[in-house]
Order: C-alpha cells, then structure tokens, then sequence
C-alpha cells in the first residue's frame, strides 16, 4: 500500500464522465498543473460516487471543492457553493 501523500490536493474536482473527457476541462487542469497546483479529480461512474469522492476529498483536507452538475443534491446537503459550469 503506498505511503500517505504528505501534501495532499488542494484542489478536488468531481466530474461526471462527460465533463471530464471535455478538451477545456483538461487543458484548465494541465494548466494548473503545470503551475504548480495539486489538483485532484475524480469521475463519477455509480451512485453514491459523488458523495464518496466528496467525504474523500474533506478527509483529506481540500481547501477548494468544486462540482458539475451532478452535485446539485450533495452541494445542498452539504452547503457547497455551486461552481460556474467548466464550459465556456
């Protein structure tokens, strides 16, 4: 099992599939990436991913959590601030 990231993500992102395979999405994360930023993300598949990967990213200490559209449920049950959607 590997060793615990000391520096965890800061930033998490929960995609769902279709989002996450859209060019802009990845180039903003090479992006951030490339300057610098850990960026985390995750794509849901199965129920329940969404709210899995959102424990996993608090867990961890995430300063920033961001979600598609899929979240609008987990983001009122949890009161995250809804995020501007990844395209232009």
């Amino acid at each position: 099992m590997p060793a615990a990231d000391p520096h965890p993500p800061a930033l998490w992102l929960v995609l769902n599939g279709k989002a996450a395979g859209e060019d802009a999405v990845r180039e903003a994360v090479a992006a951030l990436r490339g300057q610098g930023h850990a960026v985390a993300v995750r794509v849901t598949w199965e129920d329940g991913d969404a709210a899995r990967y959102v424990a996993e990213a608090l867990e961890a200490g995430a300063a920033t959590l961001a979600l598609d559209h899929l979240g609008r449920q987990l983001r009122a049950r949890r009161g995250l601030v809804p995020v501007a959607p990844l395209r232009e």
